[in-house]
């Protein structure tokens, strides 16, 4: 529930209260690989979305952690958004390193 509740928060545009809530659903599934990274590219999405590319670049790292385990349509979906969503930061040298952590563990 807590999940969702940050995601809606995401989809207001409330940032900082999407983020802590997403935060605690991460940190709740972390056994669960699908859902967990649901969550971290919700966490990824909402940073993008708040214009925190540092913020955005550690979630991608963590979501690239995860990504090997899953398998998920959705989760594909996610990461194409993060991917066109995160060009615009792709000279900045945290993002640069989490895209191209994240496009590893995809090829």
């Amino acid at each position: 529930m807590v999940g969702n509740v940050g995601i809606g928060m995401h989809e207001l545009g409330i940032h900082e209260r999407a983020e802590a809530h997403l935060t605690t659903a991460a940190a709740l599934t972390i056994g669960a690989p699908f859902l967990h990274s649901l969550y971290l590219a919700r966490q990824t999405k909402t940073a993008m979305r708040a214009r925190q590319p540092e913020m955005a670049a550690e979630q991608m790292t963590a979501l690239a952690s995860v990504v090997p385990l899953v398998d998920s349509p959705r989760l594909r979906i996610h990461e194409r958004h993060i991917f066109d969503g995160t060009q615009r930061w792709a000279g900045v040298p945290d993002v640069r390193d989490a895209r191209q952590a994240l496009q590893e563990v995809r090829v």
